[in-house]
């Protein structure tokens, strides 16, 4: 009977760690928890897409003109008018140039047709030049100015510049030269104009180079 007696003791025993440990892991579950107002049920956030911004395109450069080359003198100086008989085609180390070989007290003249009618965005005309050591004059008065040396453009009668006032005069060398287009007294940038043009006057005879004239904008 002692025998029986602790025998269902231990059944009991058993049950209640069953019970307990049964217990103990429902506690572990969420679903359980909540039941019990153990645990606050939380709901798993829904991702939101984050809009995309469109950007603005960066806005197109103003275009810019180039600068124009007017003459090289690469191909020779086949477009070139010539009055007189002083003004030739000449080389050094393989590049092209004009050449003015004004007499004593006499002009050299050359002049060039132009393909851009008008100058409007335009500000300056650069060239080389070699006097080779001679002076360049300057007109006594403007009814005088073809005894000048000078460099024009001609729109509806010569529109000129002294070129004595831009450059080192009597220098033997090259000289980079810039004219400023509001240098051209009466020149309108606007309007179109038939040809650019050098008009060389010495007193003594001489020789003068001129290469690579361009418009600069």
């Amino acid at each position: 009977m002692k025998f029986s007696q602790e025998k269902g003791l231990d059944d009991v025993k058993v049950f209640l760690v069953v019970a307990i440990v049964g217990i103990v892991f429902s506690l572990t579950q969420p679903e359980v928890r909540r039941f019990l107002g153990l645990e606050q049920a939380t709901s798993t956030p829904i991702a939101q897409s984050t809009p995309t911004l469109k950007q603005s395109p960066p806005p197109s450069p103003t275009p810019t003109p180039s600068n124009m080359v007017f003459d090289n003198f690469n191909n020779g100086i086949g477009g070139w008018g010539i009055i007189g008989n002083d003004v030739s085609y000449a080389q050094d180390n393989g590049n092209g140039f004009i050449r003015f070989n004004p007499p004593d007290q006499g002009p050299a003249e050359a002049y060039k047709n132009v393909s851009s009618p008008a100058l409007s965005k335009i500000r300056w005309i650069s060239l080389r030049i070699n006097l080779h050591g001679a002076t360049l004059v300057a007109p006594s008065d403007d009814s005088n100015y073809r005894t000048a040396s000078a460099l024009y453009l001609d729109q509806n009668g010569w529109k000129f510049v002294g070129l004595y006032n831009s450059i080192k005069n009597s220098y033997d060398g090259w000289q980079n030269v810039k004219i400023p287009l509001t240098d051209f007294t009466g020149f309108d940038k606007a309007a179109s104009f038939s040809r650019l043009g050098f008009c060389f006057w010495l007193y003594k005879a001489g020789t003068i180079d001129v290469d690579d004239i361009t418009f600069v904008s």
